[in-house]
Formats: structure tokens, sequence, C-alpha cells
């Protein structure tokens, strides 16, 4: 079964508890973690996924 979408739906929802967490007016950023646990009942390619965006991680100092 394939479910479009999947990556964006998940990261817009992971989201709402960080919103959630930014009062109005001056506060000082500091956010709690948030975790996203997802229990799929399709098969999740990855592979698939890596193929549409490029990703470029640098290490500087």
């Amino acid at each position: 079964m394939k479910v479009n979408f999947y990556k964006d739906r998940s990261l817009f929802y992971a989201t709402i508890p960080i919103r959630e967490q930014a009062t109005k007016g001056k506060w000082d950023f500091r956010l709690t973690n948030v975790y996203m646990i997802a229990i799929l009942d399709f098969q999740y390619d990855e592979n698939e996924e890596r193929q549409k965006f490029l990703r470029s991680v640098d290490l500087k100092n």
C-alpha cells in the first residue's frame, strides 16, 4: 500500500506541540523536546524517499 505525503504530514503534526510552546509576546525560545512515534500499517520505503531529496551534511567548527 502506498501512502502519499507521509513524511510531510508527519512533520506537520510533529510541529504542533512545538508551536504550542511558543507564547505570544516576548519569550525565551527554550523549547522542551518533542518526539514523534509512528505505528504504521504500511511499508515505508526510505530508499525511495532518499531519491527525491538532496541531503548535504557538513561538520564545521
